[in-house]
């Protein structure tokens, strides 16, 4: 099963990496096909893998919508996404650690979990003309919670290796992101690595 899971996961990063890479030209093949070695490398390490069998099965926070079934407003579902895009809430305050704790979805993750941002807090420094305020940022539609035995792996090294390519990307082509950019690879990250989080989201 987890060898499965590890494909599916592959799959679907693959497919999300390409469409990235082709908004972004030939140069960011080479980034996508990184940033599956990435995944794969992290989700190989036996810590997550063995988290993952240790953790009763939780209900999914969303559940993925089926490619082939037209969405409400007509529209296909893109195959690319296999659950909601990552997005900002419009958040007054920017407690996030209190922000995650409100939303009822993460009242069983809240006390357990380091929370995260899936658009990184980082990106208002590095770009401060981005269009992003605080309270959108620390808003609990931009929170994952991450459970504290898979911290290591999975947010200080896979996540954070595949924020690092993002930036060097843009580094590179000498542009900030935009926000539909940053949000667009959120979503990627929450492809790869939804499932290990706490709610999951995939």
């Amino acid at each position: 099963m987890l060898r499965k899971l590890g494909r599916d996961v592959i799959e679907a990063l693959e497919k999300a990496g390409k469409e990235f890479a082709d908004s972004m030209g030939d140069r960011s093949r080479l980034q996508a096909k990184r940033l599956r070695e990435i995944v794969e490398e992290t989700r190989r390490r036996d810590e997550i893998l063995a988290s993952r069998q240790r953790r009763p099965d939780r209900p999914r926070r969303h559940d993925a919508p089926d490619p082939a079934t037209p969405s409400a407003d007509g529209l296909d579902v893109p195959e690319v996404h296999r659950g909601r895009p990552a997005e900002f809430g419009d958040g007054d305050s920017v407690d996030y650690r209190n922000n995650f704790a409100d939303d009822p979805d993460n009242a069983d993750a809240a006390a357990s979990s380091v929370i995260h941002h899936a658009v990184e807090q980082q990106v208002r420094r590095r770009y401060p003309g981005i269009d992003i305020t605080p309270g959108q940022m620390h808003s609990s539609e931009n929170l994952r919670g991450i459970p504290r035995d898979v911290n290591g792996p999975l947010h200080l090294s896979g996540i954070r290796r595949m924020w690092n390519q993002f930036y060097n990307h843009y580094d590179r082509i000498g542009r900030a992101p935009t926000s539909q950019e940053l949000l667009d690879y959120a979503t990627l990250i929450d492809d790869a690595f939804g499932d290990l989080f706490d709610p999951p989201i995939r």
